[in-house]
């Protein structure tokens, strides 16, 4: 390697194919894409072919990256491989002998072609790069690590035909180790998210089948769908639906660079726990710092954000540090970054593109080591066409853009979600869980959720509290008129069939609307605490209340401790 390396740069500086200083500025630039290899596979490899064509000004050209168990990824001017290129694929560590025959069959083509080789490996190789010289491409490059091809490339003439010199594919070969090696490393990451993916389906499908196996005999009615549960810190990502999860694989490739990503998705879909999972799948080790920009007056963000010195303002006693030496190492995520102040935008421009900082009343500037994401559920194009939203900012935020579906387009996600919620808040408030009917899911299936997964989690507790241990049947959902979905008082249909009777509304009875309601409060509240066993704290936490709240409904209601007994 030492002996590879002295070559290198003898050729580098002494050489006939010596390199230019033109050569060695773009050989940076080349790096600096190179760094970004844990992006997307295709737009990393998009980059590095525009980087070849502003040095090679080829007429056209493409890339080919390979892949063990998966077809081959294509960028460029061909949207496929002709003949058996597809097939083709040296994924594994070639012998020294097939190794030096495939170097040699790219080099031979790219000076015009060579003899039919009699290994039948080697052979299939040259039949495909005799059929993409068919197709106008004139010089071909492997890209090597360790022996095993990960990569070639095809370009065509360049303009004014000028021919590939040894100095062009000495730039090559002092780019494409580094290449090899970003792209070696970028395709075990996503390979590992690929297998935790399908490691963790596999674990939750069991899962699920022994759930179903379990409780078949008390719920035959209750739909238990395959779902997948991903654990973030004290939380759970939990989905079924096949763009769920195609969601979450792309977002696990996209996490690796140091560039911001915009999640974009309607209220309660659930963008923090998308963002938490992205995190969770980046090259940092750091914590995890939610940023709400609709919660922060103007006249704090500099100090929130960047922290201030000793000797700020008046009240600045000591050092303070900002947001962004909190998630120094970690993930800084701007949540609904639509409601950030038009003023406050340029600093925020001016971090992500310098990477630096000045603490509010210090001098010296800080190196902001944190990555960004940033959601909102706005349309930040029409905000930026109103004037209410810099240009600038969008641009630079959304270098990845992460659609998260609404939960009405993920229908398959709604019985997992529920059951998923029924069960922790069963657990939780130490209930036996509700058993949901098939009917109540259909129905819940067609409701167009507009609250999403935060309304869907909070009609769940409301049922884990009412219904605990029993079937939940389809007429405990009712509209209210305004599209949100409520929840039946009655203990089960016969008592509310004989409610609706005896309310005699038909016949025009006036009826004593604050006593009926007092009365249902009374009852919903002495429940709550008798399943909490007297602990008002517990009671008023499944009730979704403060304990103060509570003991002050208490004393309107004129309850008493022995009411509970």
């Amino acid at each position: 390697m030492k002996r590879r390396l002295r070559n290198w740069m003898e050729r580098l500086i002494l050489g006939p194919d010596r390199l230019i200083e033109d050569d060695l500025q773009q050989l940076l630039q080349a790096m600096q894409v190179i760094g970004h290899a844990y992006e997307d596979p295709e737009s990393f490899l998009r980059r590095v072919l525009e980087l070849l064509r502003r040095r090679f000004d080829f007429e056209k050209g493409g890339i080919v990256l390979t892949e063990a168990n998966h077809p081959p990824i294509i960028v460029g001017d061909l949207t496929e491989l002709p003949g058996e290129g597809r097939t083709l694929t040296t994924r594994y560590r070639l012998p020294g002998e097939r190794y030096r025959a495939l170097k040699d069959l790219f080099e031979q083509m790219s000076k015009g072609g060579g003899p039919a080789f009699a290994d039948p490996a080697i052979d299939l190789w040259h039949r495909l790069l005799a059929d993409l010289r068919g197709e106008g491409f004139v010089f071909f490059f492997p890209v090597f690590f360790q022996r095993e091809l990960f990569a070639y490339l095809f370009l065509g003439p360049k303009r004014g035909w000028r021919s590939y010199t040894d100095a062009d594919r000495f730039f090559l070969e002092f780019g494409s180790v580094a290449f090899a090696l970003a792209v070696r490393n970028a395709g075990i990451r996503i390979e590992n998210s690929r297998l935790r993916l399908a490691g963790l389906s596999e674990v939750t499908t069991d899962q699920a089948s022994s759930d179903a196996d379990s409780h078949r005999n008390e719920s035959p009615e209750a739909d238990r769908s395959i779902r997948t549960e991903i654990p973030l810190e004290n939380r759970l990502l939990v989905f079924s639906d096949d763009r769920m999860r195609e969601t979450v694989e792309r977002s696990a490739r996209i996490a690796g660079p140091d560039l911001p990503v915009l999640i974009v998705g309607e209220t309660g879909t659930g963008k923090e726990l998308l963002a938490r999972w992205i995190h969770l799948h980046s090259r940092s080790n750091g914590p995890f710092v939610p940023v709400n920009c609709a919660s922060i007056p103007a006249s704090l963000w500099e100090s929130e954000l960047f922290g201030y010195a000793k000797g700020a303002f008046t009240d600045a006693k000591e050092n303070r540090p900002g947001l962004v030496d909190i998630a120094a190492g970690g993930t800084l995520f701007f949540d609904e970054i639509g409601e950030m102040p038009l003023e406050i935008q340029p600093k925020i421009l001016r971090l992500l593109q310098e990477k630096n900082f000045i603490p509010v009343g210090a001098r010296k500037e800080r190196p902001a080591l944190c990555r960004m994401v940033f959601a909102t559920h706005r349309d930040l194009s029409r905000l930026v066409r109103e004037g209410r939203f810099r240009q600038d900012l969008y641009y630079r935020i959304c270098v990845f853009e992460q659609r998260l579906l609404p939960l009405r387009e993920r229908p398959a996600d709604i019985p997992v979600l529920f059951e998923h919620f029924l069960h922790r808040y069963a657990e939780e408030w130490q209930l036996e869980p509700a058993r949901p009917q098939t009917e109540l899911l259909e129905r819940m299936r067609r409701y167009d959720w507009p609250g999403n997964v935060r309304e869907l989690e909070n009609l769940s507790a409301r049922i884990a509290l009412e219904y605990p241990g029993r079937a939940v049947a389809a007429s405990v959902l009712m509209s209210d008129g305004t599209g949100n979905v409520g929840v039946g008082l009655e203990d089960d249909l016969q008592a509310e069939r004989d409610a609706q009777e005896s309310l005699g509304l038909a016949s025009g009875v006036t009826l004593d609307f604050e006593g009926m309601m007092n009365a249902y409060a009374k009852r919903l509240l002495a429940e709550a605490i008798q399943r909490s066993r007297g602990n008002r704290s517990r009671a008023a936490e499944m009730l979704g209340i403060s304990r103060g709240r509570l003991n002050y409904q208490i004393r309107q209601l004129g309850l008493n401790d022995e009411m509970f007994d």
